[in-house]
């Protein structure tokens, strides 16, 4: 992970990203809730870019309808 957080440092679209956030300071020690959805990884992307020590939790909502299909 370490190379793509150092990919990113340097990418414009992830510096606007992490200029509209309110994460506390560089080095500051946060937990982050993810599902593993776009949205939350994308949130804990940028909590690490911005120099967070982030600790992530795995949360399965388990409110997605998942459609099993059956061989024919």
């Amino acid at each position: 992970m370490d190379a793509l957080v150092e990919k990113l440092k340097s990418n414009q679209f992830a510096s606007e990203l992490l200029a509209r956030c309110n994460f506390p300071s560089p080095g500051s020690t946060i937990n982050c809730a993810v599902s593993g959805g776009n949205d939350s990884m994308a949130m804990l992307l940028l909590a690490v870019l911005n120099g967070c020590d982030v600790t992530a939790f795995h949360v399965d909502h388990s409110c997605a309808k998942v459609q099993i299909k059956k061989p024919r």
